[in-house]
């Protein structure tokens, strides 16, 4: 989209310029007064328009104070002056109200590219190139915008309504103090969350709204600030299909009202890649497609690639983009393919987004927002959280009493250790304590390492019918609270070695209850209890626990406690020489770290930080990988994993489940839990065992039958 000539641009060198052309934006003025209409939520919405031209972020290497090592890599490097990193280049696009997604292979910088539209870049990581315009000024501050992030934080003791309400009460002005739960309603009401309005969030421990309903909440949140861009990373992540594709329908038809929808994704289905407007297709930093969804694919075929029938679009985009690391061979093909792809458009960039006229604008003019009656005095603010506060301490009276008898008993405990001392020499020194702090650090030492280890191996879990060829008979899973609920009903099911043991269903339906069932990984607590009836067997026998131990490992969903400021060959490293045994080498557990790296297609980022919030590392999918590879170093015989390829891209989540399917091939049983696997995914899956909303069993047996026996039901 061309810009108007009369308006500002950007110089060679990467300045923003503002186009004086386009509308200004009164960013404190979303809300009309109190008194006017009540649905002012979703109709009356300031238009933005965003330009972006050769955006490019990159990540400095430079010593850090945080990272003290960097200093000694300068003194012993010949040159002290490290080149930075590369995150993104050469960005452009043009967006007007509607829903864009951002796609690529993992770690391609499609979250950094949304980071850099919402100024929410962090660490060493900063634009060094290129203009973002919005409404034709630089800095995103200038408009309304919302992040929604991919984690859902929300207080679980609270109703959905309850959570809107007080997010309204802190977010809105006190002009329209009237209207606030007529917008409440109305948020509500779009979001579809009537029928779990007056249901609490709840969590691990308490069972409240599903995973789709709790990620609506947190747009919820957001779009109360009525915001005319918001941008969401990765929010069908952890989502089944039905709950993805109905969260993909609400963002299109938010889009609708006026708003400019920026989403990162992983692995569209062919149902949600139809509701986008726009896309933008990365490929290691660098976009080889950016424009109206509907003209990828012929851009793609121009080029020669030709989208084979009956494959998704978005899968087929994906792994045309991405680069296979898991060879040189495959490598050197991939990055030739991509390199070819990029160059293309580079050239159709210069034709479709032609440069912004030029101004003497600075790229770091901050930008000018006034200050009005949005911010809300620090009194109010204390108000509304303590009351919220009282609301959900009241809502836990255990956690209330654990941490009341946790004070009393603290003080009792120093009170008594502190109580009527002498006044001569020994009472002096029992209140100074040892004159060097060393001399207490032994007895910390072994209060911290031995504790934790015993109250871990004394939670004890009913386990019963599981074997290398798993075999469940009746499985029944019942957490006990205040009512009594079944999570799992009676499961019948033969998991076999050497093929992939798919465990599928929607949201809620006990798929990871069945996994840590069979891992042994419920606990009991105060709150809740677990029965179990039927047995789990391993070969027949119930083996013990030091035993599952040695033969069965867990992927957690979450993905394992990584150290950020490790890299990925050194985290490896470091957990094969903890994990694999002593009469292994020290160069055999190390080429086993490295044969690993390869194996996962983790060699371009073998040497990079896995990182953190503080500072950029390696990508979500790249983090899930390394997760992955931990478990695999010992060569379990039993491999449980839950929701691997959860937000990964196509083409990762493919060379994941592959990489499964060769370990299943080598004799190991793995079961998988999986949301929305691609139609082509089918092919390595075995055995499926389908459960309902309720948990119970619709469908267990060879995946080539599932279609047959659904269609003849």
């Amino acid at each position: 989209m061309a810009p108007d000539p009369s308006g500002k641009g950007q110089e060679a060198n990467g300045s923003i310029y503002m186009n004086e052309s386009l509308p200004l934006v009164e960013s404190q003025q979303k809300f009309p007064p109190a008194g006017s209409a009540i649905n002012i939520l979703f109709n009356k919405v300031e238009p933005v328009k965003v330009q972006i031209r050769d955006l490019g972020v990159e990540l400095t290497t430079e010593a850090t104070w945080s990272k003290p090592i960097t200093y000694l890599k300068n003194i012993t490097s010949k040159s002290t002056n490290q080149p930075p990193k590369e995150l993104l280049r050469f960005v452009s696009a043009d967006f007007q109200p509607s829903l864009i997604a951002i796609i690529g292979s993992s770690g391609s910088g499609k979250t950094t590219l949304l980071d850099a539209l919402s100024d929410r870049l962090t660490g060493r990581a900063h634009i060094n190139q290129g203009i973002a315009l919005f409404n034709g000024r630089p800095g995103v501050d200038n408009i309304e915008h919302a992040y929604v992030t991919q984690q859902d934080i929300l207080l679980p003791s609270l109703t959905v309504r309850e959570t809107l309400r007080y997010a309204a009460d802190l977010r809105l002005p006190l002009s329209i103090a009237r209207e606030r739960h007529a917008i409440v309603e109305d948020v509500i009401a779009e979001l579809g969350l009537q029928k779990c309005a007056d249901t609490r969030i709840g969590n691990s421990q308490n069972r409240g709204c599903s995973g789709g309903e709790k990620r609506r909440v947190s747009i919820g949140v957001q779009l109360l600030a009525n915001p005319s861009m918001l941008c969401l990373d990765e929010p069908t992540t952890g989502l089944d299909a039905a709950s993805a594709f109905h969260l993909a329908t609400t963002l299109r038809r938010i889009s609708r009202k006026g708003r400019v929808v920026v989403m990162t994704i992983h692995q569209p289905r062919p149902e949600i890649w139809s509701l986008f407007d726009n896309v933008i297709v990365l490929a290691e930093g660098g976009p080889v497609y950016s424009g109206p969804t509907i003209e990828s694919l012929p851009w793609f075929e121009l080029n020669g690639f030709e989208k084979p029938p009956f494959i998704n679009p978005a899968d087929f985009i994906i792994d045309t983009a991405a680069i296979d690391y898991r060879g040189s061979k495959l490598e050197e093909e991939s990055r030739a393919r991509v390199n070819a792809l990029k160059s293309a458009w580079h050239v159709e960039t210069q034709r479709r987004f032609p440069p912004l006229s030029r101004t003497e604008c600075s790229l770091h003019v901050p930008p000018t927002r006034k200050k009005g009656s949005r911010h809300m005095s620090q009194f109010r603010q204390v108000r509304i959280l303590t009351n919220r506060t009282v609301k959900v301490t009241y809502r836990d009276p255990l956690g209330m009493t654990a941490l009341v008898t946790e004070a009393i008993l603290m003080g009792l405990a120093v009170g008594y250790m502190f109580y009527d001392l002498g006044r001569d020499e020994a009472g002096i020194r029992s209140r100074q304590g040892p004159p060097e702090p060393q001399k207490a650090l032994p007895a910390n030492e072994n209060i911290t390492s031995q504790r934790p280890i015993a109250k871990i191996r004394s939670v004890s879990v009913e386990l019963q019918q599981f074997m290398l060829t798993l075999s469940t008979k009746t499985l029944r899973t019942i957490r006990t609270g205040p009512t009594e609920r079944s999570i799992l009903k009676p499961i019948n099911a033969k998991f076999e070695p050497g093929v992939l043991n798919v465990v599928l269903g929607p949201s809620g339906s006990g798929k990871s209850s069945l996994l840590n069932a069979i891992a042994r990984r419920l606990r009991d607590s105060i709150g809740t209890k677990y029965q179990q009836h039927g047995r789990i067997t391993f070969n027949g026998m119930e083996p013990s626990r030091l035993a599952m131990e040695s033969i069965c490992s867990y992927v957690h969903q979450d993905g394992e406690l990584l150290l950020p400021a490790m890299t990925v060959r050194e985290t490896l490293r470091y957990a094969a020489a903890l994990r694999l045994p002593r009469s292994m080498s020290v160069t055999e557990r190390q080429q086993r770290a490295d044969d690993l790296l390869l194996k996962m297609g983790l060699n371009n980022c073998a040497d990079t930080l896995i990182g953190s919030e503080s500072f950029r590392g390696i990508s979500g999918g790249e983090k899930r990988r390394v997760s992955l590879a931990i478990q695999i170093l010992r060569d379990p015989q039993v491999i449980l994993v839950d929701e691997p390829t959860s937000g990964l891209d196509a083409f990762t989540a493919n060379s994941i489940v592959q990489v499964l399917q060769d370990l299943a091939e080598e004799g190991r049983t793995i079961i998988m839990a999986i949301h929305q696997p691609r139609s082509d995914l089918f092919a390595y899956f075995g055995n499926i065992l389908l459960l309902s909303q309720v948990g119970s069993p619709v469908y267990f047996g060879p995946a080539k039958d599932m279609t047959d026996y659904l269609a003849a039901i």
